[in-house]
């Protein structure tokens, strides 16, 4: 049997497996063999595993349903007190608002979703494994060692399936830059966008050093304006301007931007030389998973506008000043289509040159949303600088932290609070940067326990002979097409 897959299926579930069922480990997966083997040969390979996701989803629903009828367990035991609790607010006998302080929630059926919530998304999603059931400990010792052998023979089908793993690189610097998961906040406000619109030519008052050191947020506005329009009529950009316009801080990024980088990144990183990758926006449109619409069209147009126009300047980054764009942008016409010639920016390509990104199993990454997959380069990034200062792994942060590190619109503290909730389960389930969080309610925080790394690489960062691209994690539940 593959040694690798049994390293990593060890890594996975032998210290969850034997604390749960007092168990060995080892005994279990020899009772596997002839399974593994059907998985393994092609003509047995398919209805095996159907039979298998079939009995997956039915094991799911079952527990669901037993779980929420347990009258004993005191999640539903808060449920009635909860339901009590309503009723004497629909009979106005006690305020409204002393539901809301009491349950974090506005009505009893909010209620009652939110502590059903990582039931729900568990059941429902076809990637989350039998063994992660919350109240997996709960159940006979016999529906525990059957959960373990089903989660076993299904990441056998996906191994088999995956000859290899693609990467997708992140930027290491881009963890620091705020995005808005939405793909709905403005590249400027409202009211910047009618100061622009009224400017036709502007003069630069002062010499140049003044105004490369200058704090003054509507010189860079100009500016940045200047070379987006630029971009957009196919210009070149290398002017005055442009090289004055380096920018503070770059405007809001979202999800789509952060999507195009991740793939011209990747692809330049592969690459390490000076030429263009040119593309078709309708095959770019594609590649980035986006179905092929005019809106989608303008959308990455306007994206790659964007990122074309920013400049960024770090004055210490990893010990080095760096200074530059992103990505240096060129729009034209081809064969009667719209085409996007794209050469790595400065910025990125000292980034390259550093080996500093952060890497992902690229199926991984891919299905997680959006909210999670920000998070998960933030976190990324707090992690390896943990690393090296708490063997714990343990740090405690903010609610208002998430909400600036993801751009959250949504004043509300209960739904940030749920949105973030929702990413760190993904992560979890995907086994992904964290291994277990809490949200500590009165003071509006979370505890997040990060996965340990490796004595190898803990050691590596230590000495600062790690590199920070050489870090690839995250396993894929799902089926490997």
């Amino acid at each position: 049997m593959d040694q690798n897959f049994k390293k990593k299926i060890d890594d996975l579930f032998k210290i969850k497996y034997e604390k749960i069922t007092k168990s060995k480990f080892d005994e279990l997966y020899c009772t596997l063999y002839a399974d593994l083997n059907k998985i393994s040969d092609p003509n047995k390979k398919e209805s095996t595993y159907k039979r298998l996701m079939l009995t997956t989803k039915q094991t799911k629903q079952r527990w669901v349903k037993k779980i929420k009828s347990d009258k004993n367990l005191k999640i539903n035991q808060d449920i009635e007190n909860a339901k009590y609790i309503y009723n004497q607010v629909l009979d106005k006998i006690i305020e409204p608002e002393k539901f809301i302080i009491m349950f974090e929630a506005n009505s009893i059926d909010e209620y009652i979703n939110k502590l059903y919530r990582n039931m729900d998304l568990w059941v429902n999603s076809a990637d989350a494994l039998l063994s992660d059931f919350e109240y997996l400990t709960i159940l006979h010792k016999k529906s525990i060692v059957s959960a373990f052998k089903n989660d076993i023979i299904k990441l056998y089908y996906s191994y088999t399936m995956s000859n290899h793993k693609e990467i997708t690189r992140i930027p290491r610097v881009l963890s620091n830059i705020p995005f808005d998961p939405t793909n709905k906040k403005d590249y400027f406000t409202v009211e910047e966008k009618r100061e622009l619109d009224d400017i036709d030519n502007f003069s630069l008052d002062g010499t140049i050093d003044k105004l490369i050191s200058s704090n003054s947020n509507e010189l860079i506005m100009k500016l940045e304006k200047r070379t987006y329009l630029r971009i957009e009529e196919g210009k070149q950009t290398q002017d005055l301007i442009t090289q004055i316009a380096f920018l503070k801080a770059a405007k809001a990024l979202n999800n789509l931007d952060l999507k195009i980088i991740s793939l011209f990144y990747t692809n330049f990183y592969n690459l390490v030389t000076d030429k263009s990758i040119g593309k078709y926006i309708s095959d770019l449109v594609k590649e980035l998973g986006l179905s092929e619409n005019k809106n989608n069209f303008i959308a990455v147009e306007k994206s790659l506008n964007k990122i074309g126009s920013i400049r960024l300047e770090s004055p210490a980054y990893e010990g080095r000043k760096l200074k530059g764009s992103i990505l240096d942008v060129f729009f034209d016409v081809k064969d009667g289509r719209n085409h996007v010639e794209v050469y790595l920016g400065g910025f990125l390509k000292n980034l390259i040159l550093m080996d500093s990104s952060l890497n992902f199993n690229k199926d991984v990454f891919d299905k997680l949303s959006a909210d999670s997959q920000q998070i998960a380069i933030w976190l990324q990034n707090r992690r390896l600088k943990l690393s090296i200062t708490n063997p714990e792994l343990k740090e405690t942060i903010s609610l208002n932290e998430f909400a600036d590190a993801i751009l959250m619109t949504a004043k509300n503290v209960y739904k940030r609070r749920d949105r973030i909730i929702e990413a760190l389960i993904e992560l979890q389930n995907y086994n992904l940067i964290i291994e277990n969080f809490e949200y500590e309610k009165k003071e509006y925080q979370f505890l997040i326990e990060y996965i340990k790394l490796p004595e190898n690489i803990i050691k590596r960062i230590e000495t600062e002979d790690f590199k920070a691209g050489e870090l690839i994690e995250g396993i894929d539940y799902s089926i490997s097409n």
